[in-house]
């Protein structure tokens, strides 16, 4: 089995795919400070609603 790429090639691509995955955590983290929470929960309430009481 022969090795087709060279050392430069390897610790390039390797240096490429650290990067992106930095980037991708950064751009994650700033743009989740932005963001309302997904789920907001309310109390439940002592009244029953209206559609059940009907």
């Amino acid at each position: 089995m022969s090795n087709s790429l060279s050392d430069r090639q390897v610790l390039m691509a390797i240096v490429l795919t650290i990067f992106l995955i930095i980037s991708l955590v950064i751009f994650n983290l700033r743009s989740g400070q932005d963001r309302e929470p997904g789920l907001l929960w309310r109390d439940k309430s002592d009244q029953p609603l209206a559609f059940l009481a009907a």
